[in-house]
């Protein structure tokens, strides 16, 4: 098993009655936050943990480099290996979320903010502050600054996935035989 790049992790946690909510469709802790274990005992030393915000989509790029490939361009991953080597590595602590068109998160250190369709509100959570996510610092003058750099950072992902999606809609689709 040395050899072996050893990986568990969940897809998403489930709410189970937390902010009145059973599902994943709102972006609290108690379903975005999952477990994530990479063990490769002949790179990495065993019980490192690291708390940094990542994203499952960083694993593409971690196998990539693990495997000695190099990860194509232009993707939304970004390899965890320099954190897996040193846990202070310099790091974008960024991380942004999407269910369905409508729904999104961007996590920047221990803020959180959370945009959804229209009509539901806006909310901003500082996890250092308050970890059960209980109180909206939307509106606290404190974060005004940092909120508008978070809406920034989300409209401009906004922005480029609406391009990607052109780009790759727009791409012709090669006919096979079966």
């Amino acid at each position: 098993l040395d050899d072996w790049i050893i990986i568990y992790t969940s897809d998403h946690g489930e709410m189970l009655g937390e902010h009145g909510l059973w599902e994943k469709q709102k972006f609290f802790e108690g379903s975005v936050r999952v477990p994530l274990f990479i063990r490769w005992p002949k790179a990495f030393p065993r019980g490192q943990r690291i708390d940094r915000n990542v994203s499952h989509c960083d694993l593409f790029a971690t196998l990539c480099e693990l495997a000695g490939l190099p990860a194509p361009s232009g993707i939304d991953s970004r390899s965890l290996v320099p954190l897996m080597r040193d846990r202070f590595a310099t790091w974008d602590d960024t991380v942004i979320s999407q269910y369905s068109t409508t729904n999104f998160m961007v996590k920047c250190g221990p803020l959180k903010y959370q945009r959804y369709a229209p009509g539901e509100p806006e909310l901003l959570f500082d996890l250092e502050r308050d970890p059960a996510e209980r109180q909206n610092f939307l509106h606290d003058p404190i974060y005004a600054e940092l909120l508008g750099q978070l809406r920034r950072r989300l409209d401009e992902y906004i922005a480029g996935a609406t391009d990607r999606v052109r780009d790759y809609v727009s791409q012709p689709i090669a006919a096979t035989a079966i």
